[in-house]
């Protein structure tokens, strides 16, 4: 009797509770699938926020996503400026992680550990010598690295250290960067015979660093130089006999340019008078075979004349300071560049009216002049 109580008190419970039976087996798989693949979600996750918590080179080299690894690795080099942490990426990465790590501490011995055959070692080097103000340094360069990196220093320079250019092993460019010296020492101390030490052949590479770097005032600059086939060693005399404002040095200069030399001397002393008084004017310069005796047809020949008179009005402008000067040019394109000109080399925001293409105007009062 008792044991039929008991059997039914249980079968009673087991009807209550019929929830409590087990899940199908299809059921359960699914379950213990969906609960798998959110793990694994939740993990992946983890991983790839883990660049930016990671504490240490192993933290991010267990990242299994490369990207993810290689950045990750990248910021541990660069927060704790430990260059040697770079060594752990592909080769080029290695190299600009490096690189980064080198300027950031302008340290110069550490671009030692970027692979010599790397561009990136050049630019550590270079960036380095320059920034730190030691041009010794490109000896630590080889051959045409180090030769450009000399070059470029005695550039920045404004070639007035000559042992920058005794130290290009390069025949060709050595020269090229002493002739630039000569040209400098030749204004510096108004020294006509200096000037004998330029070449007097064409050589536009030597011509345009004097332009550029070489000091003085240029009369036509590199258009009035370049265009109309002046050696270097005209372009010394032309200047200095325009800056002394001496006739007699252009008779030093070739045949060829003799006469333009004599022509700017003579505008030089007239440039502040009115252009009615004037017997010389940029416009009927005497300039010499255009085009460096290079065979040119009328057009190339007119525009490189065109050329050479904007050249030597806008220089004329901008050594008396007289914008209006620019007006003695007819052709409209022409005419701007000038005008634009003036504006940028001597800051004369307020000259913007002058200007009569409208979008360099535009320009101009924007502020990008």
């Amino acid at each position: 009797m008792f044991l039929g109580v008991r059997k039914g008190k249980a079968l009673a419970a087991s009807k209550k509770g019929g929830g409590n039976r087990p899940l199908p087996e299809d059921v359960q798989r699914r379950r213990i699938f969906a609960y798998a693949v959110v793990l694994l979600f939740a993990i992946a996750i983890v991983l790839l926020i883990m660049p930016g918590r990671a504490a240490g080179l192993s933290a991010c080299q267990s990242i299994i996503l490369s990207q993810q690894r290689y950045g990750c690795i990248s910021e541990l080099a660069a927060s704790t400026s430990n260059i040697s942490v770079c060594g752990y990426l592909p080769s080029q990465s290695a190299d600009s992680c490096m690189l980064g790590i080198a300027l950031a501490q302008r340290n110069i011995t550490e671009c030692g550990m970027i692979s010599p055959s790397s561009q990136y070692y050049y630019t550590c080097i270079y960036n380095l010598s320059v920034s730190l103000g030691k041009p010794s340094d490109c000896s630590l360069l080889h051959g045409a690295d180090a030769d450009q990196c000399f070059y470029g220093m005695a550039k920045i320079g404004n070639f007035t250290q000559l042992w920058l250019c005794t130290s290009i092993s390069n025949v060709s460019l050595r020269s090229s960067c002493g002739y630039v010296y000569d040209y400098r020492r030749a204004i510096e101390y108004r020294s006509a015979p200096s000037c004998g030490a330029l070449p007097d052949i064409a050589n536009g590479t030597v011509l345009f660093d004097i332009v550029e770097y070489g000091g003085g005032q240029s009369m036509g600059s590199l258009f009035e130089s370049s265009v109309s086939g002046f050696t270097p060693r005209d372009f010394c005399y032309n200047q200095l006999a325009t800056m002394e404002k001496n006739a007699s040095i252009c008779s030093f200069a070739s045949a060829n340019a003799a006469t333009f030399c004599q022509d700017q001397v003579k505008y030089a002393e007239e440039a502040n008078t009115t252009a009615s008084n004037r017997t010389v004017s940029c416009s009927n310069l005497s300039v010499p075979n255009l085009g460096g005796g290079a065979n040119l047809n009328a057009s190339e020949s007119g525009y490189l004349r065109n050329l050479t008179i904007m050249g030597c009005t806008t220089a004329m402008a901008v050594s008396t300071k007289n914008i209006t000067l620019c007006s003695e040019i007819s052709n409209s394109t022409f005419y701007n560049s000038c005008v634009w000109g003036f504006i940028k080399t001597l800051n004369a925001t307020g000259d913007c009216s002058y200007l009569t293409n409208t979008t360099l105007k535009g320009y101009c009062y924007s502020g990008y002049a």
